[in-house]
Formats: C-alpha cells, sequence, structure tokens
C-alpha cells in the first residue's frame, strides 16, 4: 500500500513542497500519495501504509539580513506566491549603485550564472517549492571597516535548513554556518556566499583501509572527522594554485579528497545537497559530482579503484558516480554543472 496523508484542516491549500497524487488542492480527510518530498526520495517507505498528520507549509516568506558599516543596512529574501526564480519586476528591487563611500557593498545577485554579473538586488524573492540558493556578494574596498551580517531565523520551523556557505570558484569551502541557530558573522574581506534553503540531506562514504580518493555531493555541517571512528583518518586536497596538495580538516561537496583510514568504515555526513555548479581553472582538478550525470562533463576523467590500487578511466558516455572523487584537466577555465 502506498503512504497516504490525512491532510489538516485547510481547503484549498497544497502540500508545499511534497510530490503527490493527485496533484490538487486538498482538504481535510482528503487522502493523497506521496511521492516524494523536496530533493528526497520516499521509496524506502512507499509500501507502508499510514496516515499522516500534515501541517501546511508559510507559502510567504521574507527574510532579513542586517548589516553594519555597511552601505546598504539590510537586505530581504525568500519565497512568495507570486514570484518566479527570474527576476519580478514589483518584487524583486534592484540595487542602488555603489556609493563610493569606504564601506561594505552588500548585494542579492542573481539566480543563474548568466545574472550574476549584472544583477544586484536588495530584495530577492523566489517561488515555493524545492530547494532554493540565494546569492550573497559582499565587496570590501581597501580601508574600509570589518562589516558585522546578523540575522535571526530561530523561528523558522519547517522542514528545510538554511545554510550559509562561503564559496570560491562556485564551490564551497570550510564549514557552512546553520542560519536557525547562528546569528552573526563578522566579514573583514570581499566574499561571496551562497544562502541554501533546502531539505535536508545525507550521504554515506564508502571508505575502504588504506587510501581512498572520495567526495561527497553534500554540503555536511559537520567535519568528517566528527562522524569518523577511525583514529588513521587523514584528509588531502588539491590546491590548484600551488600545484601540489594540502591537508584538509573538512570534506566539503563538489571537491575530490585523499582520505586515509586504517580501517574500513561508512561515516555518513548530513547537511543539504549542492548544487553541482563548479567554475575549474585551467589545469588539473580533484572534483566530485552531486548527480550521476551522463552529460555536463564532456572531459576525460580518472578515479581511484581502492581495491586494485589503480586509475580507472572514466568513460564520457557514462554517468558519474556521486561519492568518487575524480581527476580532470582542462586546458582552459570553464564552469561546469554536475546536478542532481
Amino acid at each position: 500500500m502506498p503512504l497516504t496523508v490525512s491532510a489538516a484542516a485547510d481547503p484549498g491549500a497544497r502540500l508545499v513542497n511534497w510530490s503527490l497524487t493527485p496533484d490538487v488542492a486538498t482538504g481535510e480527510g482528503d487522502r493523497v500519495e506521496i511521492l516524494s518530498y523536496g530533493e528526497n526520495s520516499i521509496e524506502m517507505v512507499a509500501t507502508v501504509d499510514a496516515t499522516l498528520d500534515v501541517t501546511f507549509g508559510v507559502a510567504d516568506l521574507t527574510l532579513v539580513l542586517h548589516f553594519e558599516n555597511a552601505q546598504i543596512t539590510e537586505l530581504r529574501f525568500g519565497l512568495q506566491d507570486a514570484a518566479t526564480d527570474a527576476f519580478d519586476a514589483g518584487i524583486d528591487v534592484i540595487a542602488p549603485d555603489d556609493t563610493g563611500a569606504t564601506l561594505a557593498a552588500a548585494r542579492l545577485v542573481g539566480a543563474s550564472l548568466q545574472s550574476r554579473a549584472s544583477e544586484a538586488l536588495v530584495h530577492d524573492f523566489r517561488e515555493p517549492g524545492g530547494a532554493k540558493r540565494f546569492h550573497l556578494q559582499i565587496d570590501l574596498p581597501d580601508g574600509a571597516p570589518v562589516t558585522e551580517m546578523t540575522w535571526d531565523f530561530s523561528d523558522l520551523e519547517d522542514f528545510r535548513e538554511i545554510f550559509l556557505q562561503r564559496q570560491i570558484d562556485e564551490r564551497p569551502v570550510a564549514a557552512p554556518i546553520d542560519m536557525k541557530t547562528g546569528g552573526a558573522l563578522e566579514i573583514n574581506e570581499s566574499s561571496v556566499y551562497e544562502i541554501a534553503y533546502a531539505p535536508p540531506a545525507s550521504f554515506e562514504l564508502d571508505l575502504a583501509a588504506g587510501w581512498n580518493l572520495v567526495s561527497s555531493p553534500v554540503m555536511p555541517l559537520v567535519d568528517l572527522a566528527a562522524v569518523s571512528d577511525d583514529d588513521g583518518l587523514e584528509i588531502w586536497h588539491w590546491d590548484p594554485a600551488t600545484v601540489g596538495f594540502r591537508k584538509s580538516s573538512y570534506v566539503n561537496a563538489e571537491t575530490g579528497y585523499w582520505v586515509h583510514v586504517d580501517s574500513a568504515e561508512s561515516p555518513t555526513v548530513t547537511g543539504v545537497y549542492a548544487n553541482g555548479t563548479m567554475h575549474l581553472t585551467a589545469g588539473w582538478q580533484l572534483i566530485g559530482t552531486v548527480g550521476a550525470a551522463v552529460s555536463g562533463l564532456d572531459k576525460p576523467a580518472w578515479y581511484w579503484d581502492p581495491a586494485t590500487a589503480t586509475f580507472t578511466l572514466h568513460e564520457i558516455d557514462q554517468p558519474l558516480v556521486p561519492g568518487r572523487g575524480y581527476w580532470v584537466w582542462t586546458p582552459a577555465d570553464v564552469v561546469i554543472q554536475l546536478p542532481r
């Protein structure tokens, strides 16, 4: 029997974020078959017969970032029923021009790669449903004081996480900030951040004893060392700027890592899925995929087989495997997309 839902008393509403059959307005006592929640498959409960109480999600949501020592002191973003994921005149608001003051310039930038260079906003709203990613750019001119960004999302009670993730070249670096618990950040240099408002996700890393070339499709909230039981854990990543390896303390999404463990284990990392967009600089890169993409990576790649301790060529027409790290070489800078 399929999993079913007894909807709460809110006639005419929809079950926000649920993919369901029939996809119609629901009311008290209606029964619908759930197919998925956001990005999370529910195949593991597809044979369970159950009735659930459902709290209807709030379609309109406004979140506010506050800034000190900045040209603009407030940015607003969130969800609106009347919005789309593109720019909406009358809903989204274009940022004023830089005043030239020696203060930080904070802007929300467009949802797509194509629009980010030209679309600077102080209000950025999207249509409800699915994972949403907002992009924050902070330019700190020479001589500007440190700016502090504050927020209060502690009352945000829903099924989604909201992470603030710094990015370099479209790839996450260091640990994200859980914006439901943290509320302040000092910014002392120009930075780009992604605000991921998305369903929670988890991924199990398959580590054989010895060296493994791995990646994670998930931006994890905690370090791999926190979920690994292995005393011999070592993590290294490739730095294309110095053309050498550097010891890491964190395994983040979209990057390949050499990980050593003394004994085989399968630690689980939890967080939210990354978006799979990466900017690769010319030369060798260690990357990871978010989804089992067949297209998107039109270049030869090599992965490590710990069973044979050898590299294997990945065929371009074959799916990439989440969890593997891949060596990729590109003759010029390029943006690739390997989403779920």
